[in-house]
């Protein structure tokens, strides 16, 4: 039941130069999800593997309507 629920309310993106504006571009308070960003290096399985731990304790604070930002370029 909970891999369910994680599977409907999780979505993995390519990153992109967009992503820096995503709350610029998306009025984000409509939406009843919270959005984590991962900022690495690259896309490769190593640079997000290191994101893992910060992923995983933002998971809790991540507010609904709002980007939460993980990694190295990480916004306010």
């Amino acid at each position: 039941m909970a891999s369910s629920w994680v599977e409907r309310n999780t979505s993995t993106t390519p990153s992109s130069r967009s992503t820096a504006n995503l709350p610029f571009q998306q009025d984000l308070s409509r939406f009843s999800i919270a959005i984590i960003v991962l900022r690495a290096p690259s896309k490769s399985v190593r640079d997000l593997r290191v994101l893992l731990p910060q992923r995983l304790a933002a998971l809790p604070v991540a507010k609904l309507g709002e980007v939460t930002w993980v990694g190295a370029e990480q916004r306010a």
